[in-house]
């Protein structure tokens, strides 16, 4: 597959982080509402390609006569619309006749079934919901016989107390409420490349305890070290989308 131009259809959006949170809260405050976590494994090929432009495939040597080629028929990961085709597919599948929901306007991926109070957000194969029990296995049934799913759990009262999504992991805590935990691996990943993983904590960044700013700690930085400090930041500017408290220092 070769791009001859720039389009604008091969990009699939995801929700913000905003719509997550407030997935989560519905289930913290509407009665009687659960939280719901899908994986969908294999997600591209689960769209069709059919009225694309044809994509042909050079097969290794042996798994066909010499000189033909594979056509695909099923979007395949590495190919320009292979993202924009699985979000179509899942707006298809659910607001079908026998899905029922309405794709929001202001963010493609997030879906609302007015009739059995469900909310859906979709990034790329994982999908989160949250509604009243009966609607929630309702839509577990719906979504494993739509698409081949790896991984389904539900949290809440008498389920499951903890899951994965997108990194995080999402806590049930009986007679509290939900605990979202923003992935360890960026803390990780930056102490590691700072070469600080033992290190304690200071009351605020670039600060020594009882000591001057260091402001200009950058500029005394060695070109590999500064580009090591730069990586490090961007692990934890990551993290702060998940935590308000370190968004701003």
């Amino acid at each position: 597959e070769i791009a001859y131009d720039l389009r604008s259809d091969t990009h699939a959006g995801t929700p913000t982080i905003a719509i997550i949170r407030y997935i989560i809260s519905e289930a913290a405050t509407a009665p009687a509402h659960d939280l719901m976590i899908h994986d969908v494994t294999c997600a591209f090929l689960h769209a069709s390609m059919e009225g694309e432009a044809p994509i042909a495939l050079l097969l290794p040597q042996g798994l066909a006569p010499e000189g033909c080629v594979a056509v695909l028929h099923r979007a395949l990961y590495g190919t320009r619309r292979a993202s924009y085709l699985w979000g179509e597919k899942i707006s298809t599948d659910l607001t079908g006749s026998d899905g029922g929901f309405k794709r929001t306007v202001g963010c493609g991926q997030f879906y609302v079934h007015e009739a059995k109070g469900l909310k859906v957000a979709v990034h790329g194969d994982d999908f989160l919901s949250t509604g009243p029990s009966d609607s929630l296995r309702w839509f577990d049934g719906f979504i494993r016989k739509a698409f081949k799913v790896k991984y389904g759990v539900r949290l809440g009262p008498g389920q499951t107390l903890e899951g994965g999504f997108l990194g995080r992991t999402l806590r049930f805590h009986p007679g509290w409420g939900y605990e979202y935990c923003p992935s360890r691996l960026h803390i990780d990943n930056a102490a590691k490349k700072a070469g600080v993983e033992g290190s304690n904590p200071v009351a605020a960044p670039g600060v020594r305890d009882h000591g001057a700013v260091l402001s200009d700690a950058l500029d005394l930085l060695e070109p590999a070290e500064r580009d090591r400090y730069v990586s490090a930041t961007g692990s934890l500017i990551y993290l702060s989308v998940d935590r308000y408290d370190i968004q701003y220092v």
